[in-house]
Order: structure tokens, then C-alpha cells, then sequence
């Protein structure tokens, strides 16, 4: 380690106290990031507590801005660690002297480099520069099927629909029990589970929470509320790291979260133990909020409540909740959803679309398709021309008259604003290249 990151790292510990003070509270400004096409999402940042926008701009298909501010470069390029972690992305290198800051952090195949320039006193121009390597990342579902020691777990996520929630856009963080971990299970017991998808689904959701919560971040909030709505608790022992009762034996970076590799699959029946020399904290969750599968309760306002209340979209609200897809329209990311009416699933024979309706994999690709990361609004859409679906496979955009067409579906009603994203209702199903519907037998 060299003597500018030794000091780096000096100042970083010595300014921890000051850095949870930068903290923005509830209405401080943010700024908003838009990355290149296909990179993780960025949508906003927030600026620290006290600061100024003085201007935002862009520069090719980057973010500059200018930022009044007492906080030192040192302070500033820590605050956005905390804030770019929280996202999903992890720093690899970063430097400073007295008037220039840089960092640089990656995400699956996304380099992120962070820059901040000096204009003044107090003010800094601030660059966020993005960029791409041939590095692919793994989704938390891939990560599970390419390690044969979680291929229990994986076989048991499937079952309880849970496999594509973690394979999905949104961010997950994964306590991941190992073969041998279920091994230890008493086997009647782990049969009854297997044979109860209630009872299953309750046990992994109590493994998964939202966001990003690496080794480094996990411990300045040692208790985190799952999907099961209840608490797990996180303390050292030793130079150990434990979750409740099972021990952190290795980290995983997704490209959608983090996978934590434990050794003893964890109890929501042990929910309230307390770490030794801890206080136990209540959760913070109530049912009404819960996202165990099954029992998603939409927050007001997401794509996923807006699709459950309009009556166009009754069809694809109930195709959304058999695959899960509505938890992910459920979370803080943004999303534009290509909607088909139930005019459009009208135009499949209805004995084929109960065909697909069977075929989980098939109709989760299917309604993928119909997903592209970012918000796009309607006077963008025309510029598109080819865009990558969450599924994978690009889509075409063609301007039509004052409309937009989607490969063979015409946009009918644009702009159904959420608070995650945007919704463009279509007057046909699209289907991926190669997809060819279920034969009905």
C-alpha cells in the first residue's frame, strides 16, 4: 500500500464520525445521474447535508454538475462511496490532493469513475463518467446455479417462486445456507417444508433482504428486516461475522446484490435472539408492507400498484404476480413497462395463454421482454430505435405518426407516471426472438 493510500484510508477512518453527519435528510437536493444505456441505474443522488446545486449539465452521456459546499474533497469522495454502495457499486481505486478528487467503481460490466474539481472556495465541479468493460457480472440467481454447494437452495427458491425475485433487476442481498446447511435440517421436518410452499416460501424470504449489505456496509446497521418481514441480527464473534445463528463464511458481488455464503439455514422462529452485548431492535416492518412472495402489498404509487388499479390491465396484473415480477415493480429502482391492455392478451387464444400461464420460465421471459431499465418517457421514446429489455433481447422503437411502435404493438396511452418508473400502455403482446407460445394439447 502506498503512502497516499495509507493516507487515504487514515482519513477516512478519522472522518468516520463526520461522514454520518452527511447523511441528507428527508428533502435535500439530489441530483439526477442518468448512465448509458444499459448500465445499472443510477436515477438520483442526493447531495450532503447543506449543500447547493449551482447547475447540472450533461457532457456526452455523462453527469457534470456544480456543488456549493463546506465539505471537504476527502468528506465528499467518501460521501459517495457510501451513497454509490448503497447502489449496488464497488470502489476499486480513488486518490485525492488538495483540489482534485477521483474514485472509480464497477457494478457487473458498469465502470463508474467519480470525479471532483476545485473551482473555489467551497464550490466543486463534480463529474460522474461512465463507461463499460468486457467483464460480465452474474445475477444472484446465476451465481446459484454456476456453485453446486447452493444447488439445494436454488432447487428450494424455484419451488416457492423465488428464484426470479433474486434473478431479477432489483437489488437483493442473499443469506445463501449451503447443501451441507440443509443437511443439518431434521429431514421429516425439510420434507413437510418442501411438500408446504406457505411454510417455504416464509423460510427463504426470511433469507433475503432489499438493497446492497456487503461485509463492509452491513455492520453500521446490524439489524435488517427480510422479505419475511422480520429481523435478522448481525454481530461479530471474533474475527467472525454471524447472522443469528449461522455463520458468514464467504461474500459474493452480483451484479443485482450480493450473495452471503452461511453455514446453517437461518429460523424466522429466532427472529428476536439477541447477539451477545446487543439490545434486540423491533422490526420495522408490518404486514401491510411485507414483500413475502404471495402477499405483496404494492406501495402506493410503484408501476405494480398502478397496474393493479387500472381496469386495462387486469390480465398482465395477475401474469406479473404468478411470476413475481410484481415485487421487483414493487422496489425503488425505474422501470418503463411496455404494457399490453387485456385487448392485447385477448388476441391469444385463451387456452394458450393458460398453457403459458403453467409454463413459469416461458411467461417470466415472456413479461421481461416488456421491461427496459430506466424511465423513458413518451417524447423519448422515438429516439430509442434499438433498446435492451431486462429480458435481454433488444427491441425495436419506431416512430408512428404521434405514436411509438414496439416491434408489431402500437403505444395507445403513454405516460402513466409511477414513482419507480413510467408505464406505456400497447395494443399487442410482444414476443422475443425465438419465443414461440406453448402448443395446447
Amino acid at each position: 500500500m502506498n503512502q497516499l493510500t495509507k493516507a487515504i484510508a487514515l482519513a477516512a477512518t478519522l472522518l468516520s464520525t463526520a461522514q454520518a453527519q452527511t447523511t441528507p435528510p428527508a428533502g435535500t437536493p439530489q441530483i439526477p445521474v442518468a448512465p448509458v444505456t444499459q448500465f445499472p441505474a443510477i436515477v438520483l443522488l442526493p447531495v450532503p447535508a447543506g449543500s447547493t446545486i449551482l447547475s447540472v449539465g450533461r457532457l456526452n452521456e455523462d453527469t457534470l454538475f456544480t456543488l456549493r459546499t463546506s465539505a471537504s474533497l476527502t468528506l465528499l469522495m467518501d460521501f459517495y462511496a457510501q451513497q454509490l454502495s448503497q447502489q449496488g457499486y464497488q470502489r476499486r481505486a480513488a486518490a485525492n490532493d488538495t483540489n482534485k478528487a477521483t474514485a472509480s467503481y464497477a457494478r457487473g460490466n458498469a465502470v463508474l469513475t467519480w470525479t471532483a474539481q476545485r473551482e473555489g472556495p467551497d464550490t466543486y465541479q463534480i463529474l460522474f463518467d461512465f463507461d463499460r468493460t468486457s467483464v460480465q457480472c452474474q445475477t444472484i440467481g446465476e451465481i446459484l446455479a454456476a456453485n453446486p454447494q447452493f444447488s439445494t437452495l436454488r432447487s428450494a427458491l424455484e419451488r416457492a417462486d423465488l428464484l426470479v425475485v433474486v434473478n431479477g433487476p432489483a437489488l437483493y442481498t442473499l443469506f445463501a445456507p449451503t447443501n451441507a446447511a440443509f443437511q443439518r435440517l431434521n429431514t421429516n421436518d425439510w420434507q413437510a417444508l418442501q411438500n408446504d410452499k406457505v411454510a417455504l416460501t416464509r423460510l427463504l424470504s426470511y433469507h433475503v433482504v432489499k438493497g446492497v449489505h456487503d461485509k463492509q456496509n452491513v455492520m453500521r446497521d446490524s439489524v435488517q428486516n427480510t422479505l419475511a418481514g422480520r429481523p435478522l441480527t448481525l454481530y461479530p464473534r471474533g474475527e467472525q461475522l454471524r447472522v443469528n445463528e449461522a455463520l458468514l463464511e464467504r461474500e459474493i458481488r452480483a451484479c443485482n446484490g450480493v450473495v452471503h455464503q452461511i453455514d446453517n439455514v437461518l429460523q424466522p422462529g429466532n427472529a428476536t435472539s439477541t447477539a451477545p452485548g446487543t439490545t434486540a431492535a423491533a422490526s420495522t416492518s408490518t404486514p401491510a408492507a411485507s414483500t413475502a412472495v404471495g402477499t405483496v402489498t404494492p406501495r402506493e404509487g410503484s408501476i405494480a400498484w398502478t397496474v393493479q388499479r387500472d381496469a386495462r390491465l387486469s390480465t398482465l396484473a395477475r401474469l406479473l404476480t404468478l411470476t413475481n415480477l410484481d415485487v421487483s415493480l414493487n422496489d425503488d429502482g425505474q422501470y418503463t413497462l411496455l404494457a399490453p391492455t387485456d385487448n392485447a392478451f385477448a388476441q391469444i387464444p385463451a387456452a394458450q395463454l393458460e398453457a403459458l400461464t403453467r409454463d413459469r420460465a416461458a411467461l417470466t421471459q415472456l413479461l421481461r421482454y416488456h421491461l427496459l431499465p430506466n424511465r423513458h418517457a413518451a417524447d423519448t421514446l422515438g429516439r430509442l430505435r434499438q433498446e435492451r429489455t431486462l429480458q435481454g433481447a433488444a427491441i425495436s422503437a419506431t416512430p408512428a405518426g404521434n405514436t411509438v411502435r414496439f416491434n408489431n404493438a402500437t403505444v395507445v396511452a403513454a405516460d402513466i407516471n409511477a414513482n419507480n418508473g413510467v408505464i406505456h400502455l400497447i395494443d399487442a403482446v410482444l414476443l422475443p426472438p425465438g419465443f414461440v407460445l406453448p402448443a395446447v394439447r
